[in-house]
C-alpha cells in the first residue's frame, strides 16, 4: 500500500514539490527567525491534495447516499 502511495506521489511530482516547498519555507524561517510549522508541514502540495480528495470524496459520498 505504501509503495502504491509513493509511486503515485512520484508520478505527480509531489515529492519534488514538497521538497521545494520545505526548502523555501526553511529559507524564510532563517531570514525572519520565525518558525512556520503549520505552513511548512500542513500546507505542502501533497497535504493539500490529500485534504481536497477527502473533502471531495466525502461530499460526493454524502450526495450519492443522500439521494
Amino acid at each position: 500500500m505504501i509503495k502504491l502511495i509513493l509511486s503515485t506521489l512520484a508520478e505527480f511530482g509531489l515529492i519534488r514539490e514538497d521538497y521545494k516547498h520545505r526548502k523555501r519555507i526553511s529559507k524564510k524561517e532563517k531570514e525572519d527567525g520565525v518558525k512556520r510549522a503549520i505552513q511548512k508541514y500542513f500546507l505542502q502540495p501533497s497535504s493539500i491534495m490529500v485534504i481536497s480528495f477527502l473533502v471531495v470524496g466525502s461530499i460526493s459520498a454524502l450526495l450519492f447516499f443522500g439521494y
